[in-house]
């Protein structure tokens, strides 16, 4: 049985262990736990670093199954018609280049997406959405979406529509991050 190709978008670092490396070169990364859930699951995990243009990314998705657009930085507001506003976090331009046009490219082919933290908002943003920039500082009652904690560490649930494809895949309502199945 052929294992289903499921590309994975990095996120970037810039410098690296080395230090050397720290004057403007970017290593590009992504959390072992999205590959290890791939070949989990069956599929083939392939990783999509940042330095793309057009011609490259229709390339990677004539051979992919499907595309997982992964965490990382807050997306530049000038995407979703905004200025930067206090509290924005750390932003990478040219990943915004990158996930935005895989995404433009991505969606026409009907190919399965799964967009985790980040790669939520690259799908939102790509479909003409806005952002809050700041959730905590732009909307009372919110919820801590800043994760200082080890990102196995859950700090909030997940809602899942009942309905849903993933509703029906878990069968639950609710989860929290990383995986951890919460029964409600």
């Amino acid at each position: 049985m052929k294992r289903p190709l499921i590309g994975i978008t990095c996120s970037r670092l810039v410098g690296g262990a080395w230090g050397i490396y720290s004057l403007g070169h970017f290593m590009d990364y992504t959390f072992s736990l999205y590959s290890e859930a791939i070949q989990y699951g069956g599929g083939a995990p392939v990783l999509i670093p940042v330095a793309q243009n057009q011609d490259t990314l229709k390339k990677i998705l004539e051979h992919i199954d499907g595309l997982i657009l992964s965490g990382g930085p807050d997306i530049h507001p000038k995407y979703y018609g905004e200025q930067p506003l206090p509290g924005l976090g750390e932003i990478d331009d040219e990943l915004d280049q990158m996930e935005l046009l895989i995404t433009k490219f991505a969606l026409p082919k009907n190919l399965p997406i799964l967009a985790i933290c980040r790669g939520i908002q690259v799908l939102n943003v790509s479909q003409g959405g806005s952002l809050y920039q700041d959730i905590a500082n732009q909307l009372k009652g919110s919820i801590n979406h800043l994760q200082r904690a080890d990102k196995g560490v859950n700090t909030h649930l997940v809602s899942i529509e009942p309905g849903t494809r993933l509703f029906h895949i878990l069968k639950r309502k609710k989860f929290g991050s990383m995986g951890n199945i919460i029964k409600r």
